[in-house]
């Protein structure tokens, strides 16, 4: 399964960070999804798979140009692959 948030702010961190803790997510990459939804950076993206629970969750935040935004979505695709 893969979920994908797009168009995220930081008003969306709670809900997102939740799901990664819900799923155990390691706290590296916890925090380093903390720090990327939090800061509101544009063009900002981050992917994080858990193989034995079979997720991947990919996380965009909001881009500037749909250019921009086709560019971070294929970038974490390939992660998930």
């Amino acid at each position: 399964m893969i979920k994908i948030f797009y168009h995220s702010t930081p008003e969306d961190a709670d809900i997102i960070l939740k799901e990664l803790d819900d799923i155990d997510c390691e706290p590296e990459s916890f925090y380093k999804a903390a720090d990327i939804l939090e800061s509101g950076e544009i063009n900002a993206g981050f992917t994080y798979t858990d193989e034995k629970l079979n997720v991947s969750f990919v996380i965009i935040n909001e881009t500037d140009s749909a250019k921009e935004f086709l560019n971070t979505m294929s970038h974490e695709i390939t992660h998930v692959s």
